[in-house]
């Protein structure tokens, strides 16, 4: 991994290999997140990776809209992998926020909590999202990691449950 001085907020895994890749952060987005804002970037990143994601861009056949609707997709299974990696969802959201935003926490007038309370109230087809975009609103992919960190959590407390016959 390397960070290479730019006041944007970038972050790219670039595959070398089946087993290796190289990842690239922008010192802007190093200044801007938090250690555990930062582990869910480095997640999502290494979530494209092992994922697949840039052989899988590179060969999408189709017109213009189909490959945009699979760049999504992507972007919501690679946040998927950034969760796991953070291990918290409150984390997962403020860096989309930040990186949405540009601004830091001190900038912020946002309680998670609250947020994740009226994402269930949010139609998604008006999300602000460009039709030309390969990345889903942060609507959208906070709506999405919610729903994945709940499924999540009863598949932890299941696989307890099944270990510990107590």
């Amino acid at each position: 991994a390397f960070v290479y001085p730019s006041p944007e907020f970038q972050a790219s895994c670039i595959s070398v290999g089946d087993t290796e890749c190289v990842m690239t952060i922008s010192s802007g987005l190093v200044e801007l997140l938090e250690a555990d804002e930062m582990t869910f970037v480095v997640g999502h990143e290494i979530g494209h990776f092992l994922l697949s994601h840039g052989e899988d861009a590179h060969s999408a056949h189709g017109f213009l809209p189909e490959r945009l609707i699979v760049g999504r997709r992507m972007e919501i299974s690679a946040d998927r992998m950034g969760l796991i990696a953070c291990s918290s969802l409150d984390a997962s959201i403020w860096a989309i926020m930040k990186i949405f935003s540009g601004l830091p926490k001190s900038h912020l007038n946002f309680d998670v909590a609250e947020f994740i309370a009226q994402i269930g109230q949010t139609d998604t087809k008006r999300s602000g999202t460009s039709g030309m975009s390969t990345h889903p609103s942060m609507i959208v992919r906070s709506r999405a990691l919610l729903w994945f960190s709940m499924e999540l959590d009863k598949t932890l407390s299941a696989i307890k449950t099944d270990t510990n016959p107590n």
